[in-house]
């Protein structure tokens, strides 16, 4: 099921939980923006499982 945050294992984006990090790093938000992708790229086919949220700096890359 699609989640909040960009979905691909090799993303830049990819979110370490806060916790993890070390107390004296710096931290930036920026703005992501998601987009839905039909894994068998079948648009007609929008079961959660066939579907994965990736940001769209991924879909640029690749």
């Amino acid at each position: 099921m699609a989640q909040a945050f960009c979905e691909s294992s090799d993303c830049v984006n990819a979110l370490a939980p806060l916790e993890y990090l070390p107390a004296d790093t710096a931290v930036q938000l920026t703005r992501m923006y998601l987009a839905c992708s039909h894994l068998d790229h079948d648009r007609g086919n929008n079961e959660p499982a066939n579907l994965k949220a990736l940001c769209q700096r991924w879909f640029t890359y690749r």
